[in-house]
C-alpha cells in the first residue's frame, strides 16, 4: 500500500478516513477482522504507525478486537533502539535474559511460579499448551517496558492481552469544565469503547471537529503532529462518559474560533 493514501484520506477527515479504511479491512476480512470497529482498530493503528496492512500483520495480532504487538516485534524493536538481548534460560520452566540499554545490564526472569502466583495458568490456556512461549512473551514485555518504554508503551504482546480478564472502565471526574483535574487511570483497549468514541465523533461538524482536536492538544492528550483518533483508550472513554459536557465545551471553542 502507498503510505501516500493516509495523508490523502486524513486530510479529508480523520474520522471519515478511519471508517472508510476500516470498512475495507472488514469487507476484506484482512488479518481475521470481522467488524467495521475491529477494522478500525487496524485502521487506526496503521494511519499511526504509518504502516501497511502486511506491515501490521508483522507486528500486531488483533486478539478479541484489540492491537497487540507481537513479542518477537517487541523484542525487534529494543534492539533497533539499541538494546540487546542475552538469554540465559528459556524452557517450560523459567525465562531469564540479560537486558541492556542505554547503558543499563539487567538480568531478569519470569518463572511459572510467578504466573500462578499471578492467576495466570488457568486450564486449557496457552500457559498449559506452550509455557516456554508464554514465558519469553512475558519477559520480554516486562524488561522493555521497564528499560526502553517507547518501544511498547500502551501496548500488550497477545500473550498478556488473553490474560486480561475484563477491560475496566474508566472513571469520569464530575466536573462542569469537562477537564478533569488528572488523567483517568489506563484502560484495557476494547472494541466497544473504539465504537462508542467514533460514532460520537462522526456526528460532529467540519468547525466542531478542528475545535475537539484544539482541546485534545490542550489538555496534552495528542501532541500537534496527531489527530482526535490517536488519544488513549482511557481518554475516549472518558469523552464518550462525559459527551454532552464535551459538546458543549467543543461549541464554545468552535464559537471562539468563528469570531477571531
Amino acid at each position: 500500500m502507498d503510505l501516500q493514501l493516509y495523508d490523502h484520506l486524513a486530510s479529508q477527515n480523520a474520522m471519515m478516513a478511519i471508517e472508510k479504511l476500516g470498512g475495507m479491512f472488514a469487507k476484506s476480512g484482512l488479518l481475521g477482522v470481522q467488524t467495521e470497529a475491529q477494522g478500525a482498530v487496524l485502521a487506526m493503528t496503521c494511519i499511526a504507525e504509518r504502516i501497511s496492512p502486511l506491515e501490521f500483520a508483522r507486528t500486531y495480532h488483533i486478539i478479541e478486537g484489540k492491537p497487540s504487538m507481537r513479542a518477537d516485534a517487541m523484542q525487534s524493536r529494543f534492539c533497533q533502539a539499541g538494546g540487546r538481548v542475552k538469554w540465559l534460560r528459556y524452557d517450560d520452566t523459567e525465562a531469564r535474559a540479560v537486558f541492556s540499554y542505554d547503558g543499563n545490564d539487567c538480568e531478569m526472569a519470569f518463572s511459572l511460579d510467578d504466573a500462578k502466583r499471578a492467576g495466570l495458568v488457568r486450564p486449557n490456556s496457552g500457559w498449559t499448551k506452550h509455557p516456554d512461549a508464554m514465558l519469553r512473551a512475558r519477559l520480554v514485555s516486562k524488561a522493555v517496558r521497564m528499560l526502553c518504554p517507547s518501544v511498547n508503551a500502551g501496548v500488550y504482546t497477545p500473550e498478556e492481552v488473553q490474560d486480561f480478564e475484563r477491560p475496566v472502565a474508566a472513571t469520569v471526574v464530575n466536573d462542569t469544565t469537562y477537564i478533569g483535574v488528572v488523567d483517568p487511570e489506563p484502560v484495557a483497549s476494547s472494541e466497544e469503547t473504539m465504537t462508542a468514541f467514533i460514532t460520537k465523533m462522526q456526528t460532529l461538524g467540519e468547525a466542531q471537529l478542528a475545535a475537539a482536536t484544539m482541546i485534545f492538544r490542550e489538555l496534552k492528550w495528542i501532541d500537534e503532529s496527531q489527530s482526535c483518533a490517536e488519544i488513549s483508550d482511557a481518554h475516549k472513554q472518558r469523552t464518550v462518559d462525559g459527551w454532552a459536557k464535551f459538546v458543549a465545551k467543543v461549541d464554545r471553542r468552535a464559537k471562539e474560533i468563528g469570531n477571531a
